[in-house]
């Protein structure tokens, strides 16, 4: 059995696309890791985020962020709380769906 994507690292993560970009966002007091894709040249581009699922990470999109960003699109994929590279709150209610979709 394999290892869930919440506890792979960056390095695990690996992609050939030079057009990622990796950030950090903090929202209401969690930080929050991102991957972007824009286009090329750079453009005032329609923004598109993709959310993954329990329990994925922004590498379940890595496909589509170049593919949308090729479309003409601004694409960014955030870890979700507690997934990948974003912070893991304590406590069950920092899980809440109020706490997410907040």
């Amino acid at each position: 059995m394999g290892t869930p994507d919440e506890h792979r690292t960056r390095d695990e993560h690996t992609t050939s696309d030079e057009r990622f970009t990796h950030g950090t966002a903090t929202v209401d007091g969690v930080d929050l890791h991102y991957v972007e894709c824009a286009p090329t040249p750079p453009v005032d581009a329609p923004l598109v985020v993709l959310l993954h699922g329990f329990p994925e990470c922004w590498y379940s999109w890595r496909h589509q962020l170049p593919a949308l960003a090729d479309a003409g699109y601004h694409a960014v994929a955030p870890d979700m709380r507690g997934y990948g590279e974003s912070a893991r709150p304590t406590g069950t209610a920092s899980y809440r769906i109020d706490r997410l979709t907040d």
